[in-house]
């Protein structure tokens, strides 16, 4: 029994989880045990390790009263008050359903919003250092080597004239060859329908090129060269 909780309801309509938190003593006692408020505020966890039991109280009371947590899952506090570990306010959730529903709770305020973004800031700051270090650009290496350890290549079929050829990545090639790729790529740009200049006949021309011709016979009537002038 946990004797350091409230023993009506009473106060849960009084206070929000924040203040609650805020009043939670720093240690509690736990079937003998004692348990001190990590320095962070949130979880009570136990002063001495003892192999096979869980440290935080929490995990430990959902576990005696449920069984063990399953791979990928979490114990959420339902009232959000994190030093709440009543069994009745506790409750298991999926780990990223978990991350998202405290996500979209801190991002309901513009002051939570903030520290995200300063946060992800941060992050994002850290990253380009670590990836521009030695350390980084040496796990850069070794981590292409492994992506490739066993890889062998797959049949695919070209959207262009249908033959199969070999592929590491079937799903990010479609062309069996450059030149079935520059057919699909070149033909794109033919959407500008425009009128021959000799022959009177509409065509599509490629919209980046001043075509004015519907073939090279009818430029080379229009425009002869290489002809001795008389």
């Amino acid at each position: 029994m946990i004797t350091c909780w409230p023993q009506t309801d009473a106060l849960a309509f009084t206070i929000t989880a924040v203040e609650a938190m805020a009043m939670a003593p720093k240690f509690i006692d736990y079937k003998g045990e004692r348990y001190r408020l990590q320095t962070s505020g949130r979880y009570y966890q136990a002063q001495e390790y003892k192999k096979g039991v869980e440290r935080l109280l929490h995990r430990r009371i959902w576990i005696e009263h449920h069984g063990p947590i399953p791979p990928g899952y979490e114990v959420h506090h339902v009232n959000g008050d994190w030093a709440d570990s009543r069994i009745e306010n506790l409750e298991l959730i999926e780990g990223r359903e978990h991350a998202r529903m405290h996500m979209l709770e801190r991002n309901s305020t513009e002051e939570g919003r903030a520290r995200t973004l300063a946060g992800l800031a941060q992050a994002r700051e850290a990253a380009r250092e670590w990836h521009a270090s030695e350390e980084g650009r040496q796990w850069h290496v070794e981590h292409g080597k492994r992506t490739w350890e066993g890889r062998e290549p797959v049949q695919a079929t070209c959207v262009v004239c249908a033959k199969t050829f070999d592929a590491f990545f079937s799903s990010r090639v479609r062309y069996c060859s450059s030149a079935c790729a520059q057919t699909v790529r070149f033909r794109t740009y033919f959407t500008d329908e425009r009128k021959c200049e000799h022959c009177g006949q509409t065509f599509m021309a490629n919209r980046h090129r001043r075509t004015r011709f519907c073939s090279r016979t009818c430029s080379a009537r229009a425009e002869p060269r290489g002809r001795a002038k008389k």
